[in-house]
Formats: C-alpha cells, structure tokens, sequence
C-alpha cells in the first residue's frame, strides 16, 4: 500500500527504549548515514527508534543528498532522521517527535500521489494550522511555499478542492505557523485585493497561547515600511521576539502581551524616525526599560564612526544581531533581545576600539567566569593565533559564533566569549581545537568524552581528505555556511570532526560530507577498473588464444589512410618554426618531430 509505506517497521517492532546514557562521541561510518545524536538526555526514557522502508520514487527520498525537505523536516518534528541509498529511514527522538515525523511523512507522500488527508481533530497534536483561502485568491503555493517553508522552519501542505477552494495546513511551531498564515495573507492580499478583510485572521489564532493584536499607524511608517518590507519587518520581529507583518495597510503583531508592547512601541518609535521633522524624536526613560542596552559616545566622530554613511553601520549591525538602535542625546540605545544586544554591543565597542586603540582594552582583565547566568570570559591572544581564529574578512569566528551558540567577539587583541556557562564553554573548546589544528592538527583521541556536541567521521582514504581539504577547504566552508557548523579535518587520524550545539545541523553536515565521500569512493572505483582493463588487455598473452582470436595488424595502406585523416579534417597544422626559434612550450606544442602538432593526434 502506498499510503502506509511509512509505518512499515523493517526491524518488526518499536525498538527497545533507550535506558543508559546516549553515546557522547559520534562515529559515522562510510556507506550509510547513521548517526548517533547524543541528546535528549533528560528525556532518555522516551528515547525510541523506528526504522521503515522508503518508496525510491520518494521527491525527498531522491533529495536526500541535499537534503532540504529531510532537514525541514528534523527542524519541525525536533527528531533526528538518517536515510540510506538503499532506501531505509532511521528516526530518532522521543516518542511524540517520532510520530510527528512518521506524520509528516505520510503527508508528503500523499501530497505526491494528488490528494492529501489530513484529519484536523486526530491528526493535530498541537503542531497545526488549517484555514481556507477565498475562492478568488488562486495563488501558486507551490512556488511560494518554497520560500515560505525555508523563513518560518515550517511545513505547508495544501489541496485544491473540486469546488477551486484551497484548502492549507501549516505544521510547526504557534509563532512560525503565525508568520507562515501571515505572510500568505498577505501575498494573497497583493495579488488579489480584498481577501484579507473575508479572513477572520484573530479567529484562526484564537486556539494559540499568544494573543493577536492589529496595529493602524499614520501614513509616514506605512511609507517607510513600504520601501523596506524585509529591513524593518525582520528587524522588529527579532528584536520584539514578536511575529510581525504588514496586510493591509495595518501591522498584525502575533505574541505575549510584553512582547507585543516592546513592539508597538518600536513600530511608533520607527514612524517618529521616518518623519520628516526634526523636532519628533522619541522619547525613553532607559530606567524603565528591561531591553535596553546603552553606550557612551563621548565625541562628535564616534557618533559618527558607529553610525556610517547614511547609517549604514548601524544597519548592518541591526540586520546582524536582530537589534534596534536609536540615538539617545550622544548615547547609542540598542534593544532587544539579550543575546542580540550583547552582540551587537561587543561589536559597536570592536569597531570604537579600532579607531581609538586602548579605549576599552586598556580596563580588560583575563576572566573566566563561572556563573551559570549570562556573563562574559576575556581571553587575551597573540597577533598570530587572533589572525588564524577571526579568518578572512570574520568568516571563522563568524563560523564559531554559530557553532558554538555563543557571542565571540575580537576588541583589540582580546577574544570575548559572551553567553550562558554552557555555551561559553563550547565555545572556549572549540576556539581550543581550532588553535591546536594551527599549531599541529586536532586528535579525536584527545577530545573530552563527556562532551555532546561533536560528531567524528572515520575517513579510510588518505585521498578523501585531501578532497576535501582542496581550495583551502573550500567544500568545508561551504557545508559550514549551509548548515551551521564548525569542522575540523585531522589527516593523522584519518577523520573529520563536526561541531555544532545543534545535533540536526550535524546530521545534515555528516550526510552532505558522506555524499562526496561517496561519490569519491565510486570515481575511484571507476579509476581502478579501467586500469585493470588496460592492465588485462596489454599484458595478456596472446600465445593463450585461438588463431582467430589473435590480433592482425592492417596493411601499410590502411595505416597511413588512417594516419592522414585527423589532418584532412582539422585542417593544415601549423607552420613550422623557423630555425632557432621557440614557442612557449606551456601551450602543448612540440615541434621537434617533423613540425607536427602532437596535441591533434593524442
């Protein structure tokens, strides 16, 4: 049966519940995909494993080498899954992760087949969304809900109905199903206008925890947010902790009442920017604000310095740290989130200090704080090892901060390490394997077992390290950027090591890295098999075969025909040189053999 392929167990049951610890160092072995994630230990008693046989015909079974349905996937369920070329599915996770994900399953292979069904009383465990959109609004989901899918972490299945009725269903978390109807309203509102007033959008969320708000402003924000929809939606959300969006000429907020209020008054504090007069500026009591960071700018050319041409610096530092930052009488207000504000703030003081040296470095002192809160560990380093651990242009401590989880920031020649206990030391242990691979190279022999946060791949070719680590790691650094983590290549010990706090974004580093270990493994098969061809037809023995068998030569005629024709159709060759000339030998010409041009005859 097509429709239960799914709950099709290929080891004949449920496996057995997990009742010691997880495994804490990962090894990946070439040829399958499996790995151990090394998490939920405080869930260990509802760890399970269900293993079924995959359809090859399968859309995302075929895109399992890039994998963005299968990460989609892990990301919405929070389960960890891993296929094999031969077609078996191993999910890993607690028992309520694994079902959504056998559920998910079930829906893709049904929206492949035509007609998908979806029973919104037994199929909704509290992970979805169903609403109809107006007959008149026929938009094409399936180029939409592409993008809509990789913004909001969710899944969106939809059906059209023999009446032209789209019927939807978005699977994910209350705040990404939000943003998901949201941002489709919206869409369906542009193209076609009027459908956002037949939809009761309050309604649809009324089951949801978070309180809907719909926000009218004057006309001057209307007009800013028009001309930056991305800039100033993305960068209220992030900072608000809000889900926020523009429909109709009104702003839908989707949050808890303090989230809402921290974002109505960015939104109001935005539209008093926006505006044309000098005198409006808003007004803040920083005493009374819990999300809010301040810096002193004691001179004119600070303020200038942090803010850019045309306030470009303080853009990119928004869109980085999802931050907003406001100018307060010589005083830059960053607000936030805690995370986003001390990052955006480390940086604002990196960039301070590279124009005015010593103007915080000169109070640090190395620190390494144990407190479980959020805090802050100064370390001190020499100009080589803060070259090798910033990269160029950031791109490795950028690839650290990620990993890690943390905020690691350069001020001077001091590394700040920013964030929870946990996450500070991560990422002290990685900035550690990263010196250690500088100086020499990083053991996995050496690495703490008790850590959970690294997955190992056993590399048995010399050959494939060596592919991987061409370019100067250019394949690496493009799985770091794809999925978020840090890696590590040790060619003495013949592995390569994935760090990540994130246990799904290292299941999709490993499969991304064991897919060109793969197709290295079958080039070199191919290799090895056509010189074993040539070694068996050069080195036979032709005393062994029959006379008719044996190989005639043809006569001189046929050679010298032969011989000739690559001239007649290429054309003349060229000129030979004069006597005591040269040509530049790098081109492939040789012409001490009769002024031929070899190239054309091999």
């Amino acid at each position: 049966d097509l429709y239960s392929f799914c709950t099709l167990l290929a080891c004949g049951g449920v496996a057995a519940l997990m009742m010691s610890l997880p495994v804490k160092e990962e090894v990946v072995e070439i040829g399958t995909v499996k790995i151990e994630p090394g998490i939920y230990a405080e869930q260990e008693s509802d760890m399970i494993t269900e293993t079924i046989h995959v359809d090859k015909e399968e859309e995302w079974f075929k895109d399992r080498v890039e994998g963005r349905q299968i990460d989609r996937l892990m990301r919405v369920s929070k389960a960890v899954m891993s296929v094999s070329a031969d077609g078996i599915a191993e999910i890993k996770g607690s028992r309520r992760e694994v079902e959504r994900a056998l559920k998910y399953l079930r829906f893709l292979s049904e929206q492949r087949l035509g007609t998908i069904k979806i029973k919104n009383v037994e199929d909704n465990d509290g992970d979805l969304l169903s609403f109809v959109l107006p007959t008149e609004a026929k938009i094409d989901l399936n180029h939409l809900k592409v993008f809509l899918e990789e913004e909001f972490n969710t899944l969106i299945y939809h059906n059209l109905t023999d009446d032209q009725v789209q019927h939807i269903w978005v699977c994910g978390g209350p705040r990404e199903r939000a943003g998901c109807l949201f941002r489709l309203v919206s869409e369906a509102d542009t193209m076609y206008p009027g459908t956002a007033s037949k939809m009761d959008i309050p309604m649809m969320l009324s089951r949801e925890e978070c309180l809907t708000k719909i926000l009218t402003i004057e006309n001057a924000l209307v007009s800013w947010y028009v001309v930056n929809p991305s800039e100033g939606r993305r960068k209220i959300s992030k900072a608000a902790n809000c889900v926020v969006d523009f429909i109709s000429g009104s702003f839908y907020l989707f949050g808890h009442p303090d989230e809402i209020r921290r974002a109505t008054d960015y939104i109001n504090w935005a539209s008093l920017l926006s505006s044309a007069d000098p005198q409006r500026h808003p007004v803040i009591d920083p005493s009374n604000r819990l999300d809010l960071t301040t810096i002193d700018l004691h001179a004119q050319k600070q303020v200038k310095r942090i803010s850019g041409p045309g306030r470009s610096t303080l853009s990119s530092l928004e869109q980085e740290f999802g931050v907003v930052c406001i100018f307060i009488n010589r005083v830059l207000g960053i607000f936030g989130e805690t995370k986003g504000r001390r990052g955006a703030e480390l940086k604002a003081k990196s960039i301070l200090e590279h124009q005015t040296p010593g103007l915080y470095t000169v109070k640090f002192e190395q620190t390494i704080s144990s407190r479980q809160e959020w805090d802050t560990d100064l370390i001190q380093f020499s100009p080589e090892d803060l070259g090798y651990a910033v990269g160029p242009k950031g791109s490795t401590m950028r690839a650290l901060t990620r990993a890690s989880n943390s905020i690691i920031q350069a001020i001077g020649r001091w590394v700040l390490f920013s964030g929870l206990l946990e996450d500070r030391r991560r990422a002290r242990r990685y900035m550690k394997w990263l010196l250690d691979q500088r100086r020499h190279c990083t053991n996995p022999q050496e690495m703490d077992p008790e850590t959970d946060d690294a997955t190992i791949i056993k590399v048995p070719y010399s050959s494939d390290l060596i592919n991987l680590r061409a370019s100067k790691g250019e394949l690496m650094r493009g799985v770091e950027d794809e999925t978020g983590t840090l890696l590590f290549a040790s060619q003495p010990h013949a592995a390569v090591i994935i760090c990540c706090h994130d246990p799904i974004a290292r299941s999709r580093a490993a499969c991304k890295l064991l897919s060109k270990l793969e197709d290295n493994k079958r080039a070199r098969l191919r290799v090895l098999r056509s010189r074993d061809f040539e070694r068996d037809w050069d080195t036979r023995d032709r005393e062994e075969y029959r006379i008719e068998d044996r190989y005639d030569p043809p006569p001189r005629e046929f050679r010298d025909r032969v011989e000739r024709a690559p001239r007649r159709i290429l054309g003349p060759g060229p000129t030979p040189p004069r006597e005591g000339s040269d040509r530049d030998p790098s081109r492939g010409r040789d012409f001490r053999s009769n002024g031929r041009d070899t190239r054309r005859y091999r």
